[in-house]
Formats: C-alpha cells, structure tokens, sequence
C-alpha cells in the first residue's frame, strides 16, 4: 500500500483500489472509486516508501491510517449535519397573517421555508433599497416566487416580471390547503449576473408578496397582500417594521399639490362665491382675486401632477391606487377651468335682455362652475387620501406629521373663509380680501361679474 499526502487533502489508496479523502479546507468528505494502480494528483506529495519494512508492521499502520481516517469522516458528518439543522429563531417569522417564514443555517445558504395557510402564488426576496417596493424603489430586488408548481428567481428593477430562472434544487407545492415554497439562498455569488447576498449583522430589506386564494400563477397583487420587514440574518428571528424615507420628487409632488388643492384652488371657489357680495368692494374686485388665485393654483397643479407622474415611473407603478385615479380626474378637470373661462360669454353692460341666458353661458356655467366646485371638493378629499396612502407606504412619521399639520391648517382657513362669509358677506376679512373700503359709503357694491 502506499500513501500519498497533499495540500488540503489526505488520500489513501487500498489494495482494492479505493480511496478515502478528507477535504481538510470545506469539511467535505467523499469516498472515490480509482481505477487499479491510478493515484490522486497532488499538488505537493510527499512519498513514504515501505519497502524493507516487514509486512505485519506495514499491516498494521495501513490498519491505523483507515481507522483515523474513518473517524475523521463520521465526525465531521456529524459536524456538518448539525450545522444544516441549525435554525435561526425558534419559531417561524410571521409576514402576512397566515403566512410564515423559517430560515435554516446551511454551509453555504440559508435555506428559506415560506409557508402560506391557502392555495396561492408567494414570493420573498431581498431588496437593494430600503423601501417595500418590488424593484427595490428603482435599484433592484432579488425575488424568488412560487409560481405554477415550480420556484422561479427573477432580478427586478421595473414594475413587472421580466424572465425568470428556474432555482435548482427548490420546491413548490401548491396542494392540500396550502402552498410551500423552499429555496436555498446562497451565501456567496453563484453565477447570477444581478444577486443580492445575506448580511448577517446588519439590517436588510426582505420583500414578500402572495396572491389571493387559489390563485395559482404569480399575477398583480392587493395592497393588503404585500408588504417587507428589516431582517437579521445573525439575529434569532429578528424582524422589525421598517420605516421609508421620502423620496424629493415626492416631497415636492406632495408641496405643491396640498398648497394648489388643500388651499389655492379652494380658496379661489370660495372667494368667487362669498366675495361679490362684499359691500364697499371695487368694481369686479373678487374676479381679480378669484383669477388671480386660480392661476397660481393652476400652475402648482400642473407641477405637482409631473412629480406624480416622475415618482410613479421610479418608485411606484401608474394608477394603481384610488389616490392616482382621483388625482389624474381632478387634475384633468382643474386644467381645462381656465380653457372654457376664457371661451365664456360675456354679460352684456347691463345685463341679460329679458334677464335671459343664452344656451352657451348656461353650458358654462354648468361646466364651469359646477366643474370647478366638484374638482375642489374632491381634490381636498384626495389630498388626505395621499396622506393615507403615504402612511400605508410607511414613510417616516416626519413626513407623515408635516404633510398632515399642513393640509389641516389649509383646509381650515378655506372653511373659516367660506362660512364667515356665509354668515356675514361684510366680516373684516373678507373685505380685506376684495379690498373694501367702508368709510367710502357712496361706493358701489362690485357687480356680479363671471
């Protein structure tokens, strides 16, 4: 017999031809049928010669080599076993109600249980960012879906799926009341062009989404079926709530649609309606103030609403909300007030003949004023819906504080404005809006223009 020695690796070759070999460097133990008289191929041997030696002596240390190889073998199998079993937490990491997450420590990866309580499509991945976005809000995310009874790995970076690979050695079962995805996730890169790897001991964002019951293939998902965690891969079932920091395309978008919609636009409607009954007022004093306010409220808009569109394109997807679709009605519709004003009939000097509109100022009036009311309502009302979608977004409370104090205190002067007036057209501040000047008793009330 002869034995052979090299860097990492211990081979020793039987009679029978076979080899056991220890890889010292990975823990790895592999039995290798060689053909006779074919040896491994060392990178540094060191050749021990028994000749001369008598053949009971050179029994006896072939007999000691095996027995300490063979325990080095069951040992480190055992070592390696208890390592895959190792489990991070002692009970599975909930991330939707009924739906679970068990990490296993492996050699090499973690292997990821994720357990819905019905018949669906799921997915878990990993985000670059730190927002609950699908594309990791515009750097990427690495997601594994449970889809069609196969576990398929997509890099994401837009609003849908784009060609995914099938994860070897993964499972997916969609069967019995309840769906199991189970991957290994790598350690360390394995050939992917785009792969976010585990950090233990930091932080990082994990994405996680299912479909509704019985729905087998991955397809678009509800609100309250997504949503992502901050996990720590070293921490026993560490997970925390994270919180999202404001994006300045939608701090601006949000800026200028609470001061065009939460104020402007609002108070514009409000002084057309309660200032021309100002006594005392200039003639067509409110009209000026009225167009004035709704011009400034008509440009804030129009900038608020290319924010939306530049912040839906990066970290969201268009018109996938109630806020989206109430937002672009609102904004068609407060565009299109100064096209049919400046297309209005206009009253002639001293009015009406028989106090009688023609057709077309009725249907400005219609389109005009009612229009006008309808927008400003709803677009006050929206303004709170994208306060409530921002905090089902988990942005910072900041944000969240600021944003709502604002439009509040907004909405209050347009309402103290409007029914001050209400009660009394000739309050203080409404004359000082249209300019009034009491001490001027001879002075005209302002015509009824429009």
């Amino acid at each position: 017999m002869r034995l052979e020695r090299k860097v990492g690796n211990l081979c020793v070759l039987s009679p029978k031809s076979k080899a056991f070999c220890q890889d010292l460097h990975s823990n790895r133990v592999q039995f290798i049928r060689l053909p006779l008289r074919e040896t491994c191929t060392p990178l540094k041997q060191i050749e021990r010669n028994y000749l001369g030696e008598s053949v009971w002596a050179s029994n006896i240390t072939m007999g000691i080599e095996t027995v300490a190889l063979l325990l080095l073998f069951l040992l480190t199998r055992n070592e390696a076993t208890a390592r895959r079993k190792t489990v991070i937490g002692q009970k599975a990491v909930n991330l939707l109600p009924g739906m679970t997450l068990i990490v296993e420590d492996s050699l090499d990866f973690y292997k990821m249980t994720v357990t819905s309580n019905f018949q669906t499509w799921v997915a878990l991945g990993l985000s670059q960012g730190n927002v609950v976005s699908m594309n990791g809000g515009g750097k990427g995310s690495d997601v594994y879906v449970c889809s069609s009874g196969k576990t398929e790995r997509y890099w994401i970076t837009q609003f849908y799926l784009p060609a995914g690979i099938e994860v070897p050695g993964s499972t997916c079962v969609q069967e019995s009341g309840k769906t199991v995805m189970v991957f290994d996730l790598p350690k360390e890169r394995v050939g992917y062009d785009n792969q976010i790897l585990p950090k233990p001991g930091s932080n990082q964002m994990i994405i996680f989404a299912r479909g509704s019951a019985n729905q087998l293939a991955v397809a678009q998902h509800t609100k309250e079926n997504r949503n992502g965690l901050e996990f720590d891969f070293a921490v026993p079932g560490s997970s925390t709530k994270p919180t999202r920091k404001i994006e300045a395309v939608l701090l601006l978008h949000s800026g200028f649609m609470i001061i065009a919609w939460g104020f402007l636009l609002p108070f514009g409607v409000s002084v057309a309606n309660r200032g021309r009954w100002v006594e005392f007022a200039p003639a067509g004093s409110w009209f000026k103030v009225h167009k004035t306010v709704q011009y400034s409220g008509w440009l804030l808009q129009l900038i608020g609403a290319a924010c939306a569109i530049c912040y839906c394109q990066k970290y969201s997807s268009h018109f996938a909300t109630k806020h989206a679709w109430i937002g672009s009605f609102v904004v068609m519709v407060g565009t299109l007030q100064p096209l049919n004003a400046f297309f209005r009939p206009h009253p002639p000097f001293g009015g009406w003949p028989r106090n009688e509109k023609p057709t077309k100022r009725v249907l400005f009036e219609i389109f005009h004023k009612a229009g006008g009311w309808i927008a400003v309502i709803v677009g006050m009302v929206n303004v709170y819906l994208g306060i409530v979608l921002a905090d089902e977004k988990q942005y910072e409370h900041s944000f969240l504080a600021f944003v709502t104090i604002f439009s509040v205190l907004s909405s209050i002067i347009v309402l103290l404005f409007f029914f001050f007036g209400l009660a009394n057209p000739n309050n203080p501040t409404s004359q000082f809006v249209v300019g009034a000047k009491q001490k001027i008793r001879d002075s005209p009330r302002a015509p009824l223009m429009s």
